[in-house]
């Protein structure tokens, strides 16, 4: 007959290695990841974003190229949060939910899901929708001159993404 030690030694090394295993997801996004370059939205113009993950810390640098070859740099830093449970995207995939905190605008936060295949980094497209408990917030603003200065401001509410953005790959550049 086994002594019950002998039956409960496999399950407490099953258990040890649970742990490990969901320490290693946490850390599944650790380094620093470059954006292939992409035309800017509202510029028009040759960008980049570099994610630089440390721990729970996050810094984001967004480059855009101007026309005389010099770069407009945009940083932004905070903390994230990589929640437990995993869901399948509409694309199939098994991925990450991603909560940001940054260190702007009264610490404003946005929710991503993440994905990593062969050695690239893939977020969520985003994923516009009515305000509720479960989005979060960007404002943008226009300015335009015809004759004066017009200046609009617009908010839009973000849900976190369920399809990854398979367009734009961020590679490992540690």
């Amino acid at each position: 007959m086994k002594s019950p030690l002998k039956l409960l030694s496999p399950l407490l090394l099953f258990s040890l290695f649970g742990c490990v295993a969901d320490d290693q997801e946490a850390t599944v996004i650790q380094g620093t990841w470059q954006s292939t370059e992409f035309t800017d939205s509202q510029s028009n113009k040759p960008s980049d974003i570099i994610y630089e993950f440390n721990g729970n810390n996050f810094k984001e640098l967004i480059s855009i190229k101007n026309d005389d070859d010099t770069y407009e740099i945009e940083e932004n830093a905070g903390n994230f949060t990589i929640l437990e449970q995993t869901f399948i995207s509409e694309d199939g995939e098994e991925v990450y939910q991603v909560n940001f905190i940054y260190d702007r605008d009264d610490n404003s936060s946005k929710f991503d899901i993440a994905y990593i295949q062969d050695g690239e980094l893939f977020f969520g497209s985003a994923n516009a929708t009515d305000c509720s408990d479960e989005t979060y917030e960007v404002v943008t603003s226009e300015t335009s001159t015809e004759g004066q200065i017009i200046s609009t401001e617009k908010t839009t509410c973000y849900a976190r993404p369920t399809k990854l953005n398979f367009n734009l790959p961020f590679y490992d550049i540690d």
